[in-house]
C-alpha cells in the first residue's frame, strides 16, 4: 500500500509535537507494527510532499483472513 500527499511539512521534524505533548511517535509504532509481521514501511520525504510505503508478506494476509472466518 503506497500513501502520498503533497505537503510541505517534514514528517520527522522532531520539533513539532501532537497535542499529547508527543513527537515522532506515530512513524515509529508503525514500523514497530510492520516489523511484527515481518512486513516494511519506507518514507520518502522531500519539498514535493511525503510518500509512505508498506508491505506484507502475502502469508500475513492468508492468515488474517483464515482467522475472520473461523
Amino acid at each position: 500500500m503506497t500513501i502520498a500527499d503533497n505537503g510541505t511539512s517534514d514528517p520527522f521534524n522532531k520539533g513539532r509535537n501532537n497535542q499529547s505533548g508527543n513527537s515522532g511517535l506515530g512513524l515509529r509504532n508503525m514500523q514497530e507494527r510492520m516489523e511484527h509481521f515481518s512486513g516494511s514501511l519506507s518514507v520518502r520525504s522531500s519539498a514535493k510532499g511525503t510518500t509512505l510505503a508498506a508491505s506484507l508478506p502475502h502469508s500475513v494476509y492468508l492468515h488474517q483472513k483464515d482467522e475472520k472466518i473461523q
